[in-house]
C-alpha cells in the first residue's frame, strides 16, 4: 500500500468505529468524586469476602432480578475480582448503593440507606445513582442514563457508571476513543497497513 494513503485510511477509520458503537450511558460526576479511594476500599472490602450492595430497585428490563444485576455489577468491576452479596441499608463498612426508582436526597442519605428521594420517570430512559460509600459516608458518585433501552441498556449503564465510579483495568484505554484501537504496521518491504478494532 502505498505511503501516501496511510493518513488518509487513519482518519477515515476512527471516526467509523466512534460511530459503529455509539454511546454506552450518559455518565456524569456527582457531588463526591474521589474515585481513587473508592477503588482502594473496594479491593480492601473485596479481600475480605462480597461487597454489600444496597439497591433501591431493580430496573424491570432485567428479567433476572437481583441476580442478574449482581452480576452485571461484577462484570463492570471484572478487574477487582469483587463479588457483590445484596445487602439492603449497605451496613457499617464500605458498600456500593445504586438507586434506580429514585435520584436520592444526598449521597449521604443513599450511604445511611435511605431509598427515598425524587422518583424517576416511569417512560423516561433509564437513571442510575450510583455512590461508594465507607459506612454512612459518601466517597464518590456518579449519575448515568441509559443511552437505550432494554436490558441491553441497563447493562451498558452499570459498565459505564460503575466504570467511572470504580476505575479499573478497562477504563484505561490507548487510543483517542475508548473502546477503539487502531494499529499500524509498515513491513520491511516498504508496505504498511492498517487494523481497526472496535469494543462495545
Amino acid at each position: 500500500m502505498p505511503r501516501s494513503r496511510l493518513p488518509f485510511l487513519l482518519a477515515l477509520a476512527a471516526p467509523l468505529a466512534v460511530a459503529a458503537c455509539g454511546p454506552r450511558a450518559e455518565v456524569a460526576t456527582g457531588a463526591h468524586g474521589t474515585f481513587g479511594e473508592a477503588r482502594r476500599l473496594l479491593v480492601l472490602q473485596a479481600a475480605d469476602g462480597p461487597v454489600p450492595l444496597d439497591v433501591d430497585s431493580v430496573p424491570a428490563a432485567l428479567a433476572g432480578g437481583e441476580s442478574e444485576l449482581v452480576r452485571l455489577a461484577e462484570e463492570a468491576v471484572d478487574w477487582s475480582n469483587a463479588r457483590f452479596v445484596a445487602a439492603p441499608g449497605g451496613g457499617d463498612g464500605a458498600h456500593l448503593a445504586l438507586r434506580f426508582a429514585a435520584v436520592p436526597a444526598s449521597p449521604g442519605a443513599a450511604c445511611a440507606g435511605s431509598s427515598d428521594g425524587t422518583p424517576a420517570s416511569p417512560t423516561g430512559p433509564v437513571r442510575l445513582h450510583a455512590i461508594f460509600c465507607d459506612g454512612p459516608i459518601p466517597v464518590a458518585d456518579v449519575i448515568g442514563t441509559a443511552a437505550r433501552p432494554g436490558s441491553a441498556g441497563v447493562a451498558d449503564l452499570l459498565d459505564a457508571t460503575l466504570g467511572r465510579l470504580l476505575p479499573g483495568g478497562r477504563g484505561g484505554y490507548g487510543g483517542l476513543y475508548p473502546g477503539v484501537s487502531l494499529g499500524v504496521g509498515i513491513g520491511s518491504g516498504g508496505s504498511s497497513g492498517v487494523g481497526v478494532g472496535v469494543g462495545f
